[in-house]
């Protein structure tokens, strides 16, 4: 038991690190793109309205996809992160009586 114990919280530890690191990135980048070009330019290939802060600003294919994928880290990161405190939890709760 003890085992799967540290298991779960080695897995939910590495799930916080990315999680956090995700949307550290994603806010980074956010700020970053603030100050993009505010009308499509085709020849600098941006041509993908993206909200940011109340403003719609122009960025590139590549961008939009690292965003996309940046969105879908934290989603999964997010829920292991919530199964592995579901999951420790449960087993604090299984414990018996005058044990830590």
């Amino acid at each position: 038991m003890r085992s799967y114990g540290r298991f779960v919280h080695s897995v939910s530890t590495i799930a916080a690190v990315v999680f956090i690191t995700a949307w550290f990135c994603d806010g980074f980048l956010d700020n970053a793109w603030v100050n993009g070009p505010r009308q499509s330019s085709p020849d600098t290939s941006h041509t993908i309205p993206y909200a940011v802060k109340g403003i719609t600003v122009y960025i590139t294919t590549a961008q939009r996809q690292m965003m996309d994928w940046l969105i879908r880290i934290e989603i999964g990161a997010g829920g292991i992160l919530a199964v592995g405190i579901v999951m420790s939890g449960c087993l604090l709760w299984r414990r018996p009586h005058g044990q830590i």
